[in-house]
């Protein structure tokens, strides 16, 4: 209050004015562009289903849906090629997208290396397989007149499968290491492993574990699958020997 009586505290004006709504539709608007929330992240796609057999050594048990269809070797008892092929009919069948093997240290048919090595074991075996023929009709038969039908066989080979806009690199090797006189089977002492399996593999497939990993206490794994395994870091990996399976997942970091 001054001397002369007068208020002189400043006065504060509201003033109230009333835009046209079009107006204030326009304005509206604007004020939503500069605060618009963060984007959402897409939704989740649909898991891809994978099914690994392996070990069925002839038999042809009834197998749970999926897309991705993956057998880790020992298709069959004696690796003849009657045997292989009967396999290879009914996995072909099968309902999955996709369908992926490897060969066991039983499938004699698929090493021509060994059966080269080897003769009089792949008679034996031929004969085990056809106990009521007298003389083995299959002896100079060789993988080359299998029908693969839909089936992908991986040999220290890689497949690239396609799952709508989702791709998967597969990575499959029947080696292990020396135990008795069958095939795919090299010196415990040799490295058939490094730099092996291709970088940005997705999946894994082998018939014999890594030294450490399913092995049982005489710890009978491969140290050079082992060690390629943690160089290579593929996202899944699956083995299957003596009916036990393994699914390994790395993190992504």
């Amino acid at each position: 209050m001054s001397p002369s009586g007068r208020d002189t505290q400043p006065l504060t004006v509201t003033r109230q004015v009333k835009l046209p709504r079009n107006c204030l539709r326009s304005f509206s608007t604007k004020l939503q562009s500069l605060h618009r929330p963060p984007p959402q992240p897409p939704p989740p796609s649909r898991p891809i289903g994978v099914v690994c057999i392996s070990d069925t050594h002839g038999t042809q048990p009834p197998l749970p849906p999926g897309d991705l269809l993956l057998h880790a070797g020992d298709l069959t008892k004696w690796g003849s090629f009657s045997e292989i092929q009967a396999q290879l009919t009914w996995l072909s069948a099968q309902p999955h997208t996709h369908k992926a093997i490897i060969a066991g240290n039983h499938d004699l048919l698929l090493d021509p290396n060994f059966r080269n090595k080897h003769p009089e074991r792949w008679i034996e075996a031929l004969r085990a397989a056809q106990p009521n023929e007298k003389q083995t009709t299959e002896e100079h038969i060789t993988a080359e007149d299998l029908n693969w039908g839909e089936v992908i066989y991986l040999q220290n080979t890689s497949t690239t499968l396609t799952f709508g806009e989702r791709i998967i690199t597969v990575y499959g090797s029947p080696l292990t290491p020396q135990h008795g006189l069958s095939a795919f089977q090299h010196p415990r002492v040799q490295d058939v492993w490094t730099s092996t399996i291709p970088p940005n593999t997705d999946i894994l497939l082998t018939h014999g574990p890594p030294w450490g990993h399913l092995d049982g206490i005489k710890k009978s794994g491969c140290p050079f699958l082992a060690q390629e395994i943690a160089r290579s870091r593929p996202h899944t990996y699956w083995l299957w020997e003596g009916r036990k399976g393994l699914r390994c997942c790395w993190p992504s970091t």
